[in-house]
Parts: C-alpha cells; structure tokens; sequence
C-alpha cells in the first residue's frame, strides 16, 4: 500500500504544479476523484500579490465549469459539493442525456472539425470537454486546469488492477508515452490555455516509479495514492 510519506511526496508535487497556474484560472470539474484531488489541493496554493509579491489567501484556481449529461449524473452532488466548500465559483452545465449534448450541432461540428475523427466515443466525451471549454471562453477565463492523465498513470481504471505488477508497468510506460486528451487541441482552437497538473514532469515521473502495491489498496479495488492524496 502507499506509505504516509508517499501520498505526501505526490500531494507536495501536485501543489507546486499548480502553483504554476496563473491567478483566475478555471477547472473543468467533473466530481471524480482526479479533478477534485486537484481542486482540494489548490487552496494550498497562495498565490503572490504581483506588486509585494507577498502571498494573498486567493489560490489560482477561482472558478470550475461542470458538465452533466444525465438527469440522474452522480458527480452532480459531487462537483457542486467540493465546490461550495472550497468557495469556486460554479457553473453547472446539465443536459439530459449524452444524446442531448451532441445534438448542439455547432458544438457536434466544433468538435469533429477540431478533432478530424468521427470515432462516435470519441466525440461523445470530447463534446463535453468542449463545452465546458466554450463556457470558460464565454466566462472570459482563458486559463483550464483539466484532471487528464490522472486514472491512466494512478491506475485509475478497473481493468488495470487485474494485471499483474510487470503488466501494468508495461502499460503506464507506454502510456506516459502516447497518451494525448482532446482538451489541448479544442483549448487551442478557442484561444484558451489548458493546464494539466497530472502531466506535470516530476508528477509523471514519480507515477513511474510506482510498483501496483504503491497504486492499489489491499482490495486492489481502488487507486490508494489517489484516493488519499487531496486530504489535508
């Protein structure tokens, strides 16, 4: 399991990552456990007053943009919870069903342009990152902090915890190589600028030094680091 000073050494690693947001940034919230963990760990984060530079109480993260797509999401409870305790300003963004989100021709259209794939998957989660991106833009927040990265290197997935310790090194090494998150090309085609704390160099070399037992409880149901890793 992950020792007390391990989950320290990542939480101190995340926090200076987001210590390199610029005041009145924006999360995309989605009340899992990756974007939270990053949510929490921003009220650690002072930031200096550019004139003393001297720190302030404010953290760089000021506001988070929730998407739903579905009149029954259990992150709604969630993200509007974290954000009420940590004094974000919320906007809630809810539709139906994922079938309602991709219905928005201009924002279905956006993201398969922006993207060049017609991958239906694809552009059902991409839709939502988008518009959760647009109404950034339309808040005037140019800076997002995302949670990517976070389940594919803490081993975030249920079918990763079935794989044998060589197995699943194997799988973050590739990754940590490949992956890329739609967030970055749509943020750029909106003029905005995407942060992702979990992509952070030492964030992801410390993820590589992780052996399964350092990821996974006894139980091996759930990612131990990043379960325990936004409690202060």
């Amino acid at each position: 399991m992950a020792t007390p000073d391990r989950v320290a050494e990542l939480r101190q690693l995340l926090i200076d990552s987001i210590k390199r947001l610029p005041p009145g940034c924006a999360i995309s919230l989605s009340g899992g456990l990756d974007t939270s963990i990053i949510a929490e760990a921003n009220i650690s984060c002072p930031t200096p007053d550019l004139a003393s530079q001297e720190p302030v109480s404010h953290a760089p993260i000021t506001h988070a943009v929730t998407v739903l797509t579905s009149a029954m999401a259990t992150d709604r409870p969630h993200s509007i919870g974290i954000a009420k305790r940590l004094n974000l300003q919320h906007t809630v963004i809810e539709y139906d069903t994922p079938l309602d989100l991709v219905r928005d021709t201009s924002l279905l259209e956006f993201t398969v342009r922006t993207l060049g794939s017609f991958d239906p998957m694809e552009i059902r989660n991409s839709a939502a990152v988008a518009r959760a991106l647009m109404e950034c833009k339309k808040l005037g927040l140019e800076n997002v902090a995302t949670g990517d990265g976070a389940d594919e290197l803490f081993a975030g997935y249920s079918f990763l915890h079935k794989l044998d310790p060589q197995a699943l090194k194997n799988y973050l090494v590739r990754m940590a190589k490949v992956m890329r998150f739609s967030a970055v090309p749509m943020s750029e085609a909106l003029g905005l600028k995407v942060w992702q704390p979990y992509l952070d160099a030492k964030v992801l070399e410390f993820a590589l030094t992780c052996t399964k037992g350092r990821f996974l409880r006894e139980d091996a149901k759930r990612s131990t680091l990043v379960e325990r890793a936004p409690r202060r």
